[in-house]
């Protein structure tokens, strides 16, 4: 009734090849599939570039006053300068305060940067505080109007 021939062994042999070789063309496409992920720890975790804000005087008592507040969409709404991240930044900003935000691990960082126009130097003579103030290129000024706790502090000349 039925007829059933049995196969050669050069028949099972060449079965048994087809199969193996399937395996292997698998396997190896299952291989390269798996080499070809790459790992997310070795890409960027910064962001491209560093923005810089120019804030008000308002703001940057309002950060001295509350260090662990973050700066808020009404401060960071216009750049003025950007570079990027991972290059150097040359300082050509006029007077005034400045942020400089960047993305790192999820998280903004925020760098302030504070251009002055006048420095302070303490004098350290042991019994009274003294102090000069200087411009940009080192000069003594002694024009300015200082006070401390409101009250104003007079230049002594010659001191």
């Amino acid at each position: 009734m039925f007829n059933r021939q049995a196969k050669s062994t050069s028949q099972l042999q060449l079965q048994f090849m087809a199969k193996c070789l399937f395996f292997f063309i698998g396997l190896s496409l299952i291989t390269f599939c798996c080499y070809a992920q790459r790992p997310l720890t070795d890409s960027r975790q910064s962001s491209v570039y560093t923005y810089i804000y120019k804030i008000t005087d308002e703001d940057l008592l309002d950060f001295y006053m509350h260090p662990d507040k973050k700066p808020d969409d009404k401060i960071l709404h216009n750049p003025i300068d950007s570079f990027k991240t991972s290059r150097y930044w040359e300082n050509n900003l006029p007077r005034g305060n400045y942020l400089k935000v960047f993305a790192e691990k999820n998280k903004l960082v925020y760098d302030l940067v504070e251009n002055h126009t006048a420095f302070i130097k303490f004098l350290d003579n042991g019994y009274d505080q003294r102090f000069a103030l200087f411009d940009r290129n080192g000069n003594v000024v002694s024009t300015a109007v200082v006070r401390v706790n409101n009250k104003p502090c007079y230049l002594i000349p010659g001191a």
